[in-house]
């Protein structure tokens, strides 16, 4: 049997601003050429007011840990304890609202760290927790409040080895002219804001990946309707961006992965105001990409994550719409209609990881109403 899309107001269109609908031709097979649909494996309980979510392993077991932070200044780790079921682990007290959370290796020591960046729009702060590699989160080391308070501390972020010295660096987004501030591993757990990519426009979303396949992380980002590839120099710092490329839209967020399948990596970015996908589709030399849009007509578009959700060794998409999660499956050239389940419960981010140890992605949904973190599967009916 083949597969057919799920019903979803999804038209595509190119550079013009007319969409078109797209074709009924059933993407290939996958997952064994059967019908997919999203289903509810599980939730977890969480306190009140939750605000930012990630998944990672911080014990090494294999089974990624759950870390929540919350309205009330808290950061609250659920560990793993086997079969999709999560205990309490930790409760560590912040210096502000938690924003984001990026987990990475930020120190020397085994495990891997977070880093929250908290507070409000006038006083911000990064805060590293170190791992010690069996769960433990030890306390962290805090910023000076004064270097990262022009930042946008909420979407516009971004992990990565800058400068190959195998220590997780930062790339936050701002506001203002210089756009977007590189803020380098020290190696204790520290961070410094060391360089900057500009243009004459502040940045909305941020993404690190090798566009040009030279082994080094370049930075895509958008400011205003524009989006613009700054190529790394390996030392923590950026070219400035060589061509400019019109998104029609400002937009929330980005994520970059390989969605055709010709080995080069792509770009894909969410509408803030008009609701639909951008698609960038690179030709290997970050420079140059062709563009589709993706008209979901389903709301606000928020969270993006990529990986292979439905076993075909094709990167995947899924996202926040609304009350909703949107699934967009690569049939090897492009994006397609998937599953879209309609959650409610007030979703707030989304994550993707093997969460039951099956071998197979989860999609893991943070909702604030109840509070909870429900667990997705992708299956075949």
């Amino acid at each position: 049997m083949t597969r057919r899309p799920a019903a979803v107001a999804l038209m595509l269109c190119g550079c013009s601003d007319q969409p078109v609908e797209l074709s009924a031709a059933p993407p290939p097979d996958s997952a064994g050429g059967r019908d997919l649909r999203l289903v509810e494996a599980g939730a977890v309980v969480i306190a009140p007011m939750p605000r930012s979510l990630h998944v990672a392993d911080l014990d090494g077991d294999g089974a990624p840990e759950i870390i929540v932070g919350h309205e009330d200044g808290r950061l609250r780790v659920l560990r793993a304890t086997g079969g999709g079921r999560f205990e309490p682990a930790g409760d560590f007290s912040l210096l502000g609202t938690p924003r984001q959370i990026v987990p990475g290796s930020f120190d020397r020591r085994p495990g891997v760290d977070l880093v929250v960046a908290t507070g409000e729009r006038d006083v911000n702060y990064l805060e590293t927790f170190s791992g010690a590699g069996d769960g433990t989160l030890l306390l962290p080391p805090r910023m000076d409040e004064s270097a990262p308070d022009r930042y946008f501390l909420e979407s516009g972020m971004a992990a990565g080895d800058l400068d190959g010295d195998g220590i997780t660096d930062l790339v936050a987004a701002s506001p203002e002219p210089i756009s977007s501030v590189v803020f380098l591993g020290n190696g204790d757990g520290t961070l410094s804001a060391r360089s900057s990519a500009g243009s004459p426009f502040g940045n909305d979303a941020l993404a690190l990946r090798d566009l040009d396949g030279d082994d080094i992380l370049d930075l895509a980002a958008t400011a205003g309707e524009v989006a613009l590839v700054h190529h790394g120099n390996g030392d923590g710092t950026f070219e400035d961006a060589a061509r400019a490329h019109s998104v029609d839209d400002i937009m929330g967020a980005m994520v970059s992965d390989d969605f055709n399948g010709d080995g080069n990596a792509d770009l894909l970015a969410l509408a803030r105001q008009r609701h639909f996908v951008t698609l960038m589709l690179g030709a290997g030399d970050g420079e140059a990409f062709t563009k589709l849009n993706l008209s979901l007509n389903l709301g606000p578009l928020y969270s993006p994550v990529a990986g292979d959700l439905d076993g075909d060794h094709l990167s995947d998409v899924a996202l926040l719409a609304g009350e909703r999660v949107v699934v967009l499956l690569s049939d090897g050239t492009s994006l397609k209609p998937g599953p879209v389940l309609a959650l409610g419960g007030a979703p707030f981010s989304l994550a993707v990881a093997d969460m039951d140890g099956d071998r197979r992605p989860d999609l893991v949904v943070g909702r604030r109403d109840p509070s909870d973190v429900t667990i997705l599967q992708l299956v075949a009916p």
